[in-house]
């Protein structure tokens, strides 16, 4: 008897790990694409060390599309020496399209170093099954493709007879 219980607590153990290193391969670092900016106005400041973009605004990231009215794109030095944008600051009219959800705000800002990008000004969430989230901020990890909410919070779903919807992708 103990010698089956023994090979059951080994066997979870076992299961355990291996869902562990599934996940952590899962979530291991892949190397980025370049993020790619496109306008119909672009201007770099010295000075500031940052580009802005203005009209129809359309920056590509790893996993989705940003777009607004206006951009302003902070450059960064790696510790390669690489420039590269670490924080892009978005407003008027912000869209961030990922493959599951589209948000839409009145400012957004992607912040290189934390994967996030934090979405304000009445932001909503609206994932492809129909339902809505509105809070007072929205931040979308990169990472995870999920997104978590910071003070008050509506939702707006339907309920059909099924018992099957799924919250949890959020």
């Amino acid at each position: 008897m103990k010698k089956i219980i023994f090979i059951l607590i080994v066997s979870f153990i076992l299961a355990g790990s291996s869902a562990f290193a599934a996940q952590k391969a899962k979530t291991k670092k892949k190397k980025q694409s370049p993020i790619t900016i496109n306008a119909n106005s672009m201007q770099y400041l010295k000075d500031e060390n940052c580009m802005v973009a203005e009209d129809n605004v359309v920056v590509k990231f790893d996993g989705g599309t940003l777009m607004a009215d206006k951009i302003i794109a902070f450059q960064g030095t790696t510790s390669e020496g690489k420039q590269e944008f670490s924080r892009i600051v978005a407003t008027g009219n912000v869209v961030v399209k990922t493959p599951d959800r589209t948000l839409y705000g009145k400012k957004a800002v992607w912040l290189k170093n934390q994967k996030i990008i934090r979405v304000t000004g009445n932001p909503v969430v609206k994932e492809k099954s129909g339902h809505e989230i509105h809070a007072d901020v929205i931040k979308y990890d990169l990472v995870t493709q999920k997104v978590a909410f910071e003070g008050k919070a509506k939702v707006k779903m339907s309920i059909s007879d099924k018992n099957d919807f799924d919250i949890t992708g959020f």
